[in-house]
């Protein structure tokens, strides 16, 4: 998220949660957990396509801002409060 953030172009593992944030070729590249060969081709790709970097990190980082601001994040976890103080009186 840091490097998304920072817009940077990533590539990560499609794990968990990882490609809820990543949309594959458009804010970032997602290969297969434990998947070698796929990381490095991934790379080059990526090295060959400079030239994708600014589209692909500017959206990444608009992705973040929009998804993960400092404000989005206080409301999530003020809802998460809420649930938990309203169970706990029940």
């Amino acid at each position: 998220m840091e490097a998304m953030a920072a817009g940077l172009p990533v590539i990560a593992s499609s794990v968990d949660g990882v490609q809820d944030l990543i949309a594959h070729g458009e804010s970032g590249w997602l290969i297969e957990p434990a998947q070698p060969v796929q990381l490095a081709e991934q790379i080059i790709f990526a090295l060959h396509n400079q030239n994708l970097w600014p589209q692909i990190g500017q959206a990444a980082a608009g992705r973040i801002a929009a998804e993960f601001s400092p404000q989005k994040m206080v409301t999530a976890y003020n809802a998460v409060y809420r649930v938990a103080v309203d169970r706990s009186r029940k």
